[in-house]
This record gives structure tokens, C-alpha cells and sequence, in this order.
């Protein structure tokens, strides 16, 4: 596998409150619209309107090429000297799979659960925000496919198990992962993007192995 890394990350400066706020609330109430509930249908003609245009692509070989996507600015998060001064080293790993023929195949840590914020929700369940963050994923899939005929999976390594250290039963952040996917499925992404639980992962064959 390939894994998806941001580096050079600055702390996050926003705050996570997960108990009311009883002075602002009511503030809060009149500024924040209600909650709306959108079909499949809804969410995927909405989703439309931010897709973004193709990427121009770049070099003389397929793994020149499949690299060149990862430095444009829709998808590469930072400088472009975190890939371009490790480009060897990712030629290698794309190349492992281009020269057998394979699907890439990338991982990406992320997607724990929904911490349910005052300010921002009080949902538990994944919304528009992971469709939009499925779109991306899936856009970067397709953009290699268009360098590289077999194409890419990402596998997500979700991280509900982590749920229990903001207050989130393991019931809750299963069903998190449960809708994940079931989105995923819904609008037609299951095949290029699959979700595997980091707290299973050591019951996959050659876990042992690889995990030293």
C-alpha cells in the first residue's frame, strides 16, 4: 500500500466543546439554521455542484504521470517539496504495483466517528460533510485511472475505536462506520474505496507479519 500522509500539520486552533455552552446557546440558536434531511437523490445532485475539473497531468511514463497528480493543488496539501524531495522513493512504490499490472492501492487514516459538537451538530451519524470528503477521495481514484487503465483503491483505515476517549459508546462509532459504508455503496464508490476498522486490523492475515 501506498499511505496518504499530511506532514508539516499546525495545531488545529479550533476548539471541540462537547457539553452545552448555557450562555451562548441561545445566541448560537439564532444564528445556526435547523437541520434539513436530504435524500440520496438530493445529496448527490448537490454533491455535483463541487466536482472539480481534471487535473493536467504531467511526465513521460505512466509513473511520472500517476505522481503528477499528487502535486497539483485540488489534491496536495502543503509544499510540493514533500513529494518532490522524496520522488524516488514514491516512483518505487507506484511502480511495485504499475509494473504488475495492479490497481494501486493507498491507505488513509481517518473517519473515527462524528463527535457530536454543539456548534457545529448533534448528529452522531456521518452527513454531507463525509459525502463531500468520499468525493475527493474517489476523484483522486479517478484521476489516476486516467494515467493508469487498472486504477487505485484507497483503504480508510477508520479509527472509531478512539470514539470511547470523547465520551462515544462503541455502539455509536459502529454505526458510524456502518453508514460509511453504506454510503459509500449508495453512491456507487464501494468498489474503489473500502473501510476496514484499525481495531481489526490485527485480526487480517499477516498482521503479525507486517507489524513488527
Amino acid at each position: 500500500h501506498i499511505t496518504i500522509l499530511v506532514f508539516n500539520m499546525k495545531s488545529n486552533p479550533v476548539v471541540f466543546p462537547f457539553k452545552p455552552f448555557p450562555p451562548a446557546d441561545k445566541a448560537m440558536r439564532a444564528v445556526i439554521s435547523r437541520g434539513q434531511v436530504w435524500s440520496i437523490q438530493r445529496m448527490r445532485e448537490y454533491a455535483g455542484t463541487f466536482e472539480q475539473k481534471d487535473i493536467k497531468i504531467s511526465g513521460s511514463t505512466v509513473t511520472e504521470r500517476a505522481l503528477s497528480i499528487f502535486l497539483d493543488s485540488q489534491i496536495r496539501f502543503g509544499d510540493k517539496k514533500l513529494i518532490t524531495a522524496h520522488r524516488a522513493y514514491w516512483q518505487e512504490r507506484l511502480n511495485y504495483f504499475i509494473e504488475r499490472n495492479k490497481p494501486i492501492s493507498f491507505t488513509l487514516l481517518g473517519f473515527p466517528c462524528k463527535a457530536p459538537v454543539p456548534v457545529k451538530t448533534n448528529r452522531t451519524l456521518p452527513d454531507f460533510g463525509e459525502v463531500l470528503a468520499l468525493q475527493q477521495l474517489v476523484f483522486i481514484i479517478r484521476q489516476v485511472h486516467r494515467v493508469y487503465p487498472p486504477g487505485a483503491v484507497i483503504y480508510c483505515i477508520t479509527e472509531g475505536s478512539l470514539g470511547e476517549f470523547i465520551g462515544l459508546p462503541s455502539a455509536e462509532t459502529q454505526r458510524y462506520e456502518r453508514r460509511l459504508k453504506q454510503l459509500a455503496r449508495l453512491f456507487g464508490w464501494d468498489k474503489e474505496l473500502r473501510f476496514i476498522e484499525i481495531a481489526r486490523l490485527k485480526q487480517r492475515a499477516g498482521f503479525r507479519t507486517v507489524f513488527k
